[in-house]
């Protein structure tokens, strides 16, 4: 049974076109990718992931904010390492606001 948990994490890398698929029609697609670090739930920090977007990826996007600490739901099993994840497995995206009562949250989870 899936477990849907809110992650906090940081941006590391963006990367356009990081990925693509050849289809038997002929035709391509090209994915960007993500790099992130977890930060928490605890038992997840320091796992690290890529996330390849299935549309392109606004410039002023958090996916493309190197550095940029976030917030994200998403199910439990999906967080394995090595794992490819699509967007799609992510809602809820929002900037993580970074203040002390926020620290001590994430330190506790």
């Amino acid at each position: 049974m899936s477990q849907l948990i809110q992650v906090t994490a940081v941006v590391v890398n963006y990367t356009p076109n990081a990925m693509h698929d050849n289809f038997d029609e002929g035709h391509f697609e090209y994915y960007d990718a993500t790099d992130i670090q977890i930060v928490a739930p605890k038992a997840f920090s320091g796992l690290e992931l890529s996330i390849y977007h299935t549309d392109k990826v606004h410039q002023d996007s958090l996916w493309r904010t190197i550095g940029q600490w976030i917030n994200f739901n998403i199910d439990k099993d999906d967080l394995v390492s090595s794992m490819t994840l699509f967007d799609g497995a992510v809602s809820n995206l929002c900037a993580h606001v970074r203040t002390k009562f926020a620290e001590q949250l994430v330190e506790e989870s």
